[in-house]
């Protein structure tokens, strides 16, 4: 197994690209899985990977008769890469203190437009950074709305703290987007690495570490399913769900080794308390989580979608 491993990693001299918000390289991959992306799932040849082709839509039948579907494609995919030691491109993913230092070079920049704050320290004492953006980040205007974009919730989904920062600059770079003329009804927060101990150890140890890095009976808690109000208690636990017990789990688990530890309690993550703090206090309107599980948006299944601009 280690000498076909050795083999796969001297032959990583090619790269696995997304296109957004245009070709961007994000890690070093094998030729061996872009052929099998290639031939299993780009049907159609157009070298994008749609919905259609990833999910239920799209089946390859085996020679034993079985047909499988595009998810299973992603889940093979995965369990393959697990045993490939997985880089980032350093031209694109950022580490913490290069994010930081791109946001504090925004700030100098533009004085006017845009602020700095720190809403919280990590476990291992690394700060929560948030950049508001405004027309006017001197003047306190209570009419306008306030959106909230947050990025690397979990640490491998390094694309994310990519794509909050690159918000923040198509804002203020960008005097055609479509985003600046809103900036005189709203001020827009953004926050590109919530979980800085999590994403530094994925950089650096595990590419596919999830969680933070607190140290209890084992590392890490998966911020996501660590909110609590008192208010909506489901955030954190399903009622049927059992504390004391794991096989009920659903969507979180009460398993410390779990990757979607939930943690001993409900807000019990330095990092959720920062941000949901700072929600309560700079009375944010909407909060834009960014994942990179896949092209869709999620709301809670009561949420009603309300017209800010």
């Amino acid at each position: 197994m280690k000498t076909s491993i050795d083999k796969l990693q001297k032959e990583a001299s090619n790269v696995y690209f997304v296109e957004w918000p245009k070709k961007i390289y994000l890690v070093e991959m094998p030729q061996e899985y872009i052929d099998y992306f290639k031939k299993a799932v780009d049907i159609n040849k157009d070298k994008i990977l749609s919905d259609i082709e990833l999910y239920e839509k799209v089946g390859l039948v085996l020679e034993n008769g079985r047909k499988v579907h595009g998810m299973e494609y992603i889940q093979d995919f995965k369990r393959k890469l697990i045993g490939v030691n997985i880089k980032p491109n350093r031209r694109i993913i950022k580490s913490y203190k290069e994010i930081i230092k791109e946001m504090e070079e925004l700030a100098k920049k533009y004085p006017d437009k845009v602020e700095i704050k720190v809403i919280g320290e990590t476990y291992n004492k690394r700060k929560i950074v948030v950049m508001k953006i405004s027309n006017n980040v001197n003047e306190s205007n209570n009419e306008k709305a306030s959106i909230l974009i947050t990025g690397l919730t979990h640490a491998r989904e390094w694309a994310t703290g990519a794509a909050a920062l690159e918000v923040a600059k198509d804002i203020l770079e960008n005097p055609n987007s479509e985003l600046v003329k809103y900036l005189n009804k709203i001020d827009v927060y953004v926050l590109p690495v919530l979980n800085p101990d999590g994403y530094e150890w994925s950089l650096k140890h595990d590419a596919w570490w999830r969680k933070n890095r607190t140290k209890r009976k084992d590392y890490g808690v998966d911020l996501s399913r660590n909110y609590y109000t008192s208010e909506n208690p489901i955030l954190y636990r399903l009622p049927e769900d059992n504390p004391k017990k794991i096989e009920d789990d659903k969507g979180a688990s009460d398993n410390p080794a779990d990757i979607q530890y939930r943690g001993p309690y409900g807000n019990s993550e330095k990092e959720v308390q920062a941000v949901t703090n700072f929600v309560k206090n700079n009375k944010i309107d909407v909060v834009i989580d960014l994942h990179s599980f896949g092209n869709i948006i999620s709301l809670f299944y009561n949420m009603w979608i309300i017209r800010l601009l």
